[in-house]
């Protein structure tokens, strides 16, 4: 039990971060046709109050690992250059169609930026390092991205749409996926915080420019196979980003038996 005593406390934090998100949202209930409009017409109550939350466990736990440093080396932050050009892309895209006045746009951002920082958090480091106290470096990127997916279904409690929610959550399986292996290559949750937020803001910009906002979705085969043939190449990316990830970055795992010193910085 104490060997893995760090796993079982990131176990123990993730369903409280859920707890803060969900509890506070129902406080303070908001009515939204589709998570669109949500984080569209305010600031989310419930995603400010988890990234307070971490900020707090955070100060408590002082890991070592977190990830809460600037990429190592500075150049392997060029690992996330297909995620980039995605983001480059959808944007592109977005300001063709039209994008929505500059107060949804700001208020969309924030709320992006609490959640990609949330998110990376709980997921890229604390259950990640978690769960490398536990197990070695690919199983730990698989258990951390599928748990990542299945948190994604949770939106439901927002929402009401459980067809979106299982689309979003296959797609953040496989984003996930990619997202963590960055993490393991930049040794860093940072890049993936500035990521993760671009890229829920550029999604919402092309729903918005598409007129998707004023749209309920009701799920179809398109619903659940077009996200993920989205995401494909990227999850290509992060399966061959995986080559020689244990031989390089065994030393992350406090269990594997191919650990070797963590280099100098």
């Amino acid at each position: 039990m104490k060997k893995y005593r760090k796993f079982w406390i990131a176990l123990a934090i993730l369903p409280l971060w859920m707890g803060v998100t969900l509890v506070v949202g129902f406080i303070r209930p908001r009515q939204a046709a589709n998570q669109a409009v949500l984080i569209s017409e305010g600031l989310v109550d419930g995603i400010i109050a988890a990234s307070i939350f971490l900020l707090i466990v955070l100060a408590l736990l002082k890991w070592d690992r977190l990830g809460l440093q600037w990429p190592k080396p500075p150049r392997s932050v060029l690992v996330t250059w297909l995620p980039s050009l995605y983001i480059v892309a959808i944007l592109a895209i977005s300001t063709t169609l039209g994008l929505p006045p500059v107060a949804t746009m700001a208020i969309v951002f924030i709320n992006c930026a609490f959640v990609g920082f949330s998110e990376e958090v709980m997921f890229r480091g604390i259950l990640f390092r978690g769960a490398l106290s536990a197990m070695r470096v690919l199983p730990a990127i698989f258990f951390t991205s599928a748990t990542f997916g299945l948190i994604h279904t949770l939106n439901t409690f927002a929402t009401g749409q459980l067809d979106v929610a299982i689309a979003q959550a296959v797609a953040a399986f496989m984003s996930g996926l990619l997202f963590n292996v960055i993490r393991v290559r930049t040794q860093s949750v940072y890049p993936m915080i500035v990521l993760h937020t671009l890229w829920n803001f550029s999604l919402f910009m092309l729903v918005h420019a598409s007129d998707g906002v004023n749209e309920t979705v009701t799920i179809t085969p398109a619903t659940l196979i077009a996200p993920a043939l989205m995401i494909l190449p990227l999850l290509g990316y992060g399966i061959y980003l995986m080559r020689g990830i244990e031989r390089d970055f065994g030393w992350m795992s406090d269990v594997s038996s191919r650990a070797v010193p963590q280099p100098a910085a």
